[in-house]
This record gives structure tokens, sequence and C-alpha cells, in this order.
């Protein structure tokens, strides 16, 4: 459960990020496709 847990948690983090440099006016513009390559690459 622990190994679950630390997953879980990882994963949320990296998630966050992501959304944050989204968020960002700084960051280029991003298609679709590599956002869901980034995700895909997350879970």
């Amino acid at each position: 459960m622990e190994r679950y847990e630390k997953r879980k948690s990882t994963m949320l983090e990296k998630l966050a990020d992501l959304k944050r440099r989204l968020e960002s006016n700084r960051g280029k513009e991003r298609d679709a496709g590599s956002v869901e390559r980034e995700v895909n690459g997350i879970i």
C-alpha cells in the first residue's frame, strides 16, 4: 500500500507541475497532442 501512495503522490505532483506550466503566460503555446503525450507519460 505504501508503494501505491508514493506513486499517487508523485503523479499528483507531476500533474500539478504540468498545470502550473500550462497556465504560465511565459510558456510556448502547446498543441493538444503534446499535452496528451505528457499526461500519458505521467500516468
